[in-house]
């Protein structure tokens, strides 16, 4: 992940001029994630900034977790944030700090094309419960590419 973002400035001005996750895509995602999950304990927001795409997930999981490998985001977060079920914690990416099949539901918004996306995958693959949903989210539909494009395409679903 990139460590473009690190300073406390660049940090302020993110939080207040980058655009929110619209309403109608949250909507989106958790339709999509009711079709096979009925417990909604743990979401996780992977390079999530100052938690501008973490906190509209609060609403729907006991806890949603904020990570990004940048300490002035995660402060920035911490500093905006007013949610009691919500935190945040500096972690990268492809070492996600949660326990193996332990969140429901995994986003990324407009950040995965800093990963390291194999590595981040296996990281998904450990972190999520059976079917849990990784929703990736961008300005553009994003076509994450893998070794196995062909197998990459087959499980990619635009929501």
């Amino acid at each position: 992940m990139s460590h473009l973002f690190k300073t406390v400035s660049h940090a302020n001005i993110y939080a207040k001029f980058r655009p929110t996750a619209p309403q109608a895509f949250i909507d989106e995602i958790m339709k999509f994630v009711k079709v096979n999950i009925f417990n909604f304990n743990l979401a996780v927001d992977v390079g999530c900034g100052p938690g501008i795409s973490t906190t509209p997930l609060a609403p729907y999981f006991k806890e949603v977790h904020g990570y990004d490998v940048s300490e002035a985001q995660i402060n920035e977060a911490k500093a905006l944030n007013t949610f009691g079920n919500v935190s945040f914690c500096v972690s990268p990416a492809e070492k996600i700090a949660e326990k193996d099949e332990s969140a429901q539901l995994i986003t990324v918004m407009q950040a995965a094309h800093w990963f390291d996306l194999d590595v981040f995958y296996k990281e998904v693959r450990r972190v999520l419960v059976p079917h849990g949903v990784l929703a990736l989210g961008g300005y553009l539909i994003p076509k994450p590419v893998s070794k196995d494009q062909k197998k990459m395409d087959g499980i990619i679903q635009n929501v």
